[in-house]
């Protein structure tokens, strides 16, 4: 049975990588004990051995980085230094894995964020070693996205677009969430669809987890506050003006920034769980979590018609993308917003929309926020 290795994220605590460190490796294994293959989960490749090998089972592997405790960047996903150390630690100790005749033939890779310079040295070792695996990677966002972090601040692009065309083409699969997203690469990259192979394939986030943590904290309606959130990473892309545009305007409702209140993850969930509406104005958006979350705990996730929202949401919770374009097409359009805004808000408990809202949330866990062609691949069945 080949082994499953997994260069994770970093688990910070305010961003999912946290959840996906501890749940994507079980959730891998939870797929294969249902496909009647036995599975075991290493937690830290510095714990396996060849005894496990020989047991026979599919192995899932974590290869841990280093970096101390991390905190995200201000605005940002992660930190923009200490990826690195935790990266350059990965592939160190997959290194040492390798040397010890511990990674064979057939393995497979799965490298979280497939921003990940290691990627090509893993690309490297496996074409030049006397070993072959297979590395698969999940695509966030890059310099690709005008308004990704680096998509804004590298000016000279010839060497990020030339990066992240190696790191596609040294994937064996490139997973991708959404049309949006794969579009988008697709286009600003120049990747041929004639030569590409199975190379790119879709499939949903693996956050099935979201269903064991976010239920507990929902309110049922009639108990919910007026409250409104803001649930984005304070970017400029999520246009956090409007938000507070707003809330002067529609002051008979509680409007809250969640980046501004230094919110625990479980604190931050319940949040979720209390609010009536999760609203959006995002100018970059590949999946969009906290929109999801948000549906999962109960919220109407309203949302610009654009970007991945289009594909994800259905129509009661998109408003016509031109209303937050940007700041002047925001004001031009404002008043259609909060007459848009009241209308839901008033129809929040009703049940045409608690159904609507059940709807979208079956909607997203059959497509993007559950990660069975993933699965599939890893384990092969």
């Amino acid at each position: 049975m080949h082994t499953i290795w997994i260069l994770s994220l970093e688990p910070i605590e305010t961003r999912y990588t946290a959840q996906w460190f501890a749940g994507v490796p079980r959730q891998i294994a939870a797929h294969a004990e249902a496909q009647g293959i036995a599975a075991r989960v290493h937690m830290d490749s510095a714990g396996f051995g060849q005894e496990a090998i020989d047991s026979g089972v599919l192995n899932i592997v974590n290869v841990p980085g280093d970096g101390g405790t991390q905190r995200a960047s201000a605005g940002a996903f992660l930190n923009f230094a200490t990826t690195n150390l935790w990266k350059n630690q990965q592939v160190n100790r997959f290194i040492g894995m390798v040397e010890a005749g511990l990674v064979r033939d057939g393995d497979k890779v799965l490298v979280t964020d497939a921003w990940h310079p290691g990627i090509l040295q893993l690309a490297y070792m496996r074409n030049l070693l006397d070993v072959s695996w297979e590395i698969s990677a999940i695509w966030h966002a890059g310099s690709y996205d005008p308004w990704d972090f680096l998509g804004r601040n590298i000016a000279d692009k010839r060497w990020s677009y030339a990066a992240e065309r190696a790191l596609f083409w040294a994937i064996d699969r490139n997973f991708f969430t959404t049309s949006f997203h794969w579009g988008l690469f697709s286009r600003v990259l120049k990747i041929d669809d004639d030569e590409m192979g199975d190379h790119a394939a879709y499939s949903g986030y693996p956050n099935e987890y979201l269903w064991d943590e976010l239920p507990p904290h929902r309110l049922p309606p009639e108990q919910r506050p007026n409250l409104i959130l803001f649930p984005h990473r304070l970017a400029p892309e999520k246009q956090l003006d409007i938000f507070k545009d707003l809330a002067a305007a529609l002051p008979q409702y509680d409007w809250l920034v969640c980046q501004e209140q230094n919110l625990t993850k479980p604190q931050y969930h319940a949040l979720l769980g209390q609010a009536k509406m999760s609203f959006s104005a995002a100018l970059q958006e590949t999946l969009g979590i906290a929109q999801a979350e948000a549906t999962i705990a109960g919220a109407m996730p309203l949302s610009p018609r654009r970007l991945a929202y289009n594909e994800q949401y259905n129509a009661p919770f998109l408003y016509p993308s031109d209303w937050t374009a940007n700041w002047e097409a925001y004001r031009a359009n404002k008043d259609f917003l909060v007459s848009y805004i009241r209308t839901l808000m008033d129809d929040y408990a009703t049940p045409r929309m608690q159904a609507e809202i059940a709807r979208q949330e079956q909607a997203l866990k059959a497509r993007y926020l559950t990660a069975t062609p993933l699965y599939q691949y890893l384990v092969g069945a």
